[in-house]
């Protein structure tokens, strides 16, 4: 396969920017340049952990 590729420089400060994270222990995390914007972070360990408990669950019932 051969492809071109340009090159674009941005002046991300004329820009409002924001960003996600996707994770397991920290399900997500949000951030942004705007003025005043407080980063959030959502902790994913509780649904991990009802994840593994219907897992457990359903393991039982099928054996």
């Amino acid at each position: 396969m051969v492809y071109e590729s340009v090159k674009v420089k941005l002046n991300l400060s004329e820009y409002d920017v924001a960003s996600v994270d996707l994770g397991v222990n920290k399900l997500g995390t949000v951030t942004s340049n705007q003025k005043g914007f407080q980063p959030l972070i959502i902790n994913g360990r509780p649904v991990k952990s009802i994840n593994q408990f219907y897992n457990k669950k359903k393991g039982k019932l099928q054996s």
